[in-house]
């Protein structure tokens, strides 16, 4: 495994697969959603949270206890192991209830199951890329594509130098592939729980590409936790100079979930070339 620590010890809890039937988690970890039946003889994680916008997904309607995305219901078991929906749900709300624009193009980098990615393109019907290691990155194409059926995939094995990104709904690529997004331009980039696994020159190597693809007045979103192998405020910051802080703000979903976990960290940045910020403001 050559994405650090974290991973090395974390590889051996996944394992993913995808049949006629749909995404299928085989690991210990498990990032995917469980499909919604009417008839559910599991206990359910509420959807809703404590934020105090009253901004709700447009689009479609989100009960207090599914999803609906592309017409598909999606739910959290209690015990499950995760709570994707709730934090994508949450991400989804506190973002767009502090800017009013549509994303045409997101990157999403370190996407889990691509909950997340899965909202936007539903919501906005923008073209998406997906940066991912390969174990998790087998996961969001699972999702994606038993999700949106219908919808054209690009998988890393199949990028070549002269691909037209622009011709897919779905881009997946893998870490050492960021080169080919060189002359990429894209107007929302998204990271959430994934800087927190990795060593600090990754962290690095992403703020000089988030800096590069990322369009004047252009979104940067990121949502870590204090630490876990590293600190929320010893990354690399500095290296967005051109970036103005709309929110840096404690995640609420914790208190919600009455879980123990580290803080959760919510942060969104603007791409302004025509001023410099020290650390983002931080």
């Amino acid at each position: 495994n050559i994405y650090g620590n974290y991973w090395t010890r974390e590889a051996r809890f996944f394992e993913i697969d995808l049949d006629q039937h749909g995404y299928i988690n085989k690991g210990k970890r498990n990032y995917f959603p469980s499909k919604y039946q009417e008839n559910h003889n599991h206990t359910l994680v509420k959807l809703d949270y404590s934020v105090k916008n009253k901004f709700r997904r447009q689009k479609v309607l989100t009960s207090d206890f599914f999803c609906t995305i592309n017409n598909k219901k999606f739910c959290n078991i209690v015990d499950e192991g995760n709570y994707s929906l709730l934090l994508s749900n949450y991400w989804f709300d506190l973002i767009f209830s502090k800017i009013n624009k549509k994303p045409q193009k997101v990157i999403e980098i370190g996407a889990g199951s691509g909950i997340f990615t899965a909202m936007l393109k539903d919501e906005f019907n923008c073209k998406n890329i997906i940066i991912d290691i390969p174990l998790t990155l087998n996961c969001s194409i699972a999702f994606l594509m038993d999700t949106f059926p219908k919808k054209s995939f690009l998988l890393p094995n199949e990028v070549r130098d002269n691909t037209n990104l622009e011709m897919y709904d779905f881009v997946f690529l893998m870490p050492e592939q960021i080169n080919l997004l060189n002359n990429y331009k894209t107007d929302f980039i998204v990271n959430t729980e994934s800087f927190m696994e990795m060593d600090y020159d990754e962290v690095k190597n992403y703020m000089k590409f988030i800096n590069t693809v990322l369009i004047d007045g252009g979104y940067f979103f990121c949502s870590n936790r204090l630490r876990k192998v590293n600190k929320f405020f010893d990354y690399p910051w500095s290296g967005l100079k051109h970036f103005k802080k709309i929110f840096l703000i404690k995640n609420e979903i914790n208190e919600t979930i009455g879980s123990r976990a580290p803080t959760l960290l919510d942060y969104l940045l603007v791409k302004d070339t025509k001023k410099e910020y020290k650390n983002n403001d931080l």
